[in-house]
């Protein structure tokens, strides 16, 4: 259960999902984020139950393992460019020493099992849309959004794609 990584790469991807970790949490595992390198490819995960955002990065090695984002995150940051080895603590299980060079951080971790991940897409589907276009639908929509932190749930913009041109859509099943 030894990895390998570049930590600009770790970095990176660190930042891309630690925004869904909560500030706040009354669940402890939420506030980690869920690590696991098989077959030369890492996965990091994080979620607040309502999103969860994963991606993926190139390693070597086999590691699966939880942590605490704002300390992996810290912990990362602080150390130079270069590849970094981590690799579990013998006498303390569900912790990982973070080295490089003579450096070295432990950081404690909570049990896989316990991460919540939620099911996959049942019929994904991918599109592509020029982004001139999406901000152009997102500002004409954006003026129905309500903003009573009450009724949360109409915050949010429906989007519904179309198979075709939009002058006869026909609709397309979205998982």
């Amino acid at each position: 259960m030894t990895m390998e990584i570049d930590r600009d790469a770790l970095l990176g991807a660190l930042r891309e999902v630690v925004t869904v970790v909560p500030g706040r949490t009354t669940i402890p595992i939420l506030a980690n984020v869920l690590l696991e390198c098989v077959g030369g490819r890492l996965s990091i995960t994080a979620t607040d139950l309502d999103l969860q955002a994963t991606t993926t990065v190139e390693a070597a090695g086999d590691l699966s393992i939880t942590l605490p984002s704002d300390k992996m995150l810290a912990a990362v940051q602080s150390l130079r460019p270069g590849r970094i080895a981590l690799e579990p603590v013998t006498n303390r299980p569900g912790s990982i020493r973070m080295k490089q060079g003579r450096g070295q951080r432990t950081l404690a971790g909570l049990p896989v099992a316990d991460f919540p991940l939620r099911a996959a897409l049942v019929r994904p589907t991918a599109f592509t849309m020029s982004g001139s276009a999406l901000a152009r639908m997102l500002d004409t929509t954006h003026a129905a959004q309500s903003t009573e932190e009450t009724r949360y749930y109409l915050n949010g913009v429906l989007f519904h794609a179309f198979e075709g041109n939009c002058t006869r859509p026909r609709p397309m099943v979205i998982g």
